[in-house]
């Protein structure tokens, strides 16, 4: 039977407020008699065709055909929902992380109001480490394209809400509490312990530029496409022909070079950290005349120079993030070999499926420890149940 515009957008209300857990509502239409259901949906998706542009040009998404709902769905909405994940929780934990360094530096300065770090620094910490995490929510992946499409429950991490939760946010923030300590602690005692210990600005440089590279390694293991195309775009068939017709792009298929994820995560994570130390010199060496007109430091000239100059600096620069990833992986690697999820199995899967067929040469190995193992263990983990699915 047919339904008028109003009663459409109706019954999306009545799921959406009276239905407990809370659902999230889709709502697909082709039709201009679609339009209210559409916009009263959390998610809207329309389809173009031979009733007009009124649907598309009144949803979130929009398709040609209704067989583009299920990848738009299984593979972008998921891969999507993860990686979104991923950038929200890691924004927070980072300057949760600078603000943790900044208050027990306050505790020993008897909360005089001097500053750990230069002020710019400060102002530009956002700028340093913001390019790395925002490639990581557009290129990352866990599982290909069609390993998701054929393996549809995965779907329900998504559903589920598992990627960004309170336990998420509060295991983030513990996360954050922590790695703020160890950056503090073994930058102070190793530094102000030395026999060539400079004062003030330079600990925080060092402090600084340590926790900045901690951080930046956070994000490579907090990414699963990080080295050359773990997880390939393209199927080998079609990696075959494009070699065969010495096209640089997947005939149809893959809408990107089958390589581009892998270039574009490396350049800006080293073009940050490259960032952040040219910023630093040519900030502290403006000329002398110019400190009166411009909001420079003047006693933070040549700073950085002095800092780098130091072996202690090197040491911290190396010391410090490899205590924070030994920190964050270890613990990871025994979950994910004791207790892993759904996810981490069905991606420990695809990944000795991937080499298996020989794509050594594409990929570099996992960061997530045991994976294979794990997916080679039938009885690694149970099946969802078909309530989950």
């Amino acid at each position: 039977c047919r339904v008028s515009p109003k009663q459409k957008a109706l019954l999306v209300r009545t799921v959406k407020k009276c239905i407990s857990p809370t659902p999230v509502t889709l709502g697909i239409g082709d039709g201009a008699n679609d339009v209210a259901m559409l916009q009263e949906a959390q998610v809207g998706i329309g389809i173009s065709g031979r009733e007009g542009q009124q649907a598309v040009n009144s949803s979130d998404f929009a398709i040609s055909q209704f067989k583009f709902l299920k990848p738009l769905l299984m593979v972008h909405g998921r891969w999507s929902y993860r990686r979104q994940a991923k950038v929200v929780l890691y924004s927070f934990y980072k300057n949760l992380v600078l603000v943790v360094t900044l208050f027990l530096y306050a505790l020993f300065s008897g909360f005089s109001g001097t500053a750990a770090y230069e002020d710019m620094l400060i102002s530009g910490f956002n700028l340093f480490l913001g390019m790395p995490i925002i490639m990581t929510g557009i290129f990352d992946r866990d599982v290909t394209r069609e390993y998701a499409l054929k393996n549809t429950w995965l779907y329900v991490s998504g559903r589920t809400n598992r990627d960004l939760n309170v336990q998420q946010v509060a295991k983030w923030i513990m996360q954050a509490l922590f790695h703020g300590n160890v950056i503090f602690w073994l930058a102070y005692y190793s530094y102000f312990g030395a026999a060539d210990a400079q004062g003030r600005w330079t600990w925080g440089t060092i402090a600084y530029s340590a926790m900045v590279q901690a951080l930046q390694v956070k994000v490579l293991a907090e990414t699963n496409t990080f080295l050359i195309q773990q997880y390939p775009v393209c199927t080998k068939s079609e990696i075959v022909e494009l070699r065969r017709q010495e096209k640089l792009r997947c005939l149809g298929v893959c809408e990107e070079p089958c390589c581009s994820r892998w270039s574009w995560t490396w350049f800006f994570w080293f073009g940050s950290i490259l960032f952040f130390f040219s910023f630093a010199f040519i900030y502290s060496d403006f000329p002398d005349e110019l400190y009166e007109d411009l909001p420079v430091n003047a006693s933070f000239e040549h700073v950085p120079h002095v800092a780098l100059a130091l072996p202690l600096h090197w040491l911290l620069f190396i010391l410090i993030p490899m205590t924070i990833l030994v920190i964050d992986l270890v613990p990871r690697a025994i979950s994910r070999f004791w207790l892993p999820v759904h996810d981490e199995v069905q991606a420990g899967i695809e990944h000795c499926r991937l080499k298996e067929h020989g794509w050594d040469d594409w990929e570099g190995g996992d960061i997530g420890f045991g994976l294979c193992s794990l997916g080679s263990k039938k009885t690694a983990v149970k099946p969802a149940p078909m309530s989950d699915r």
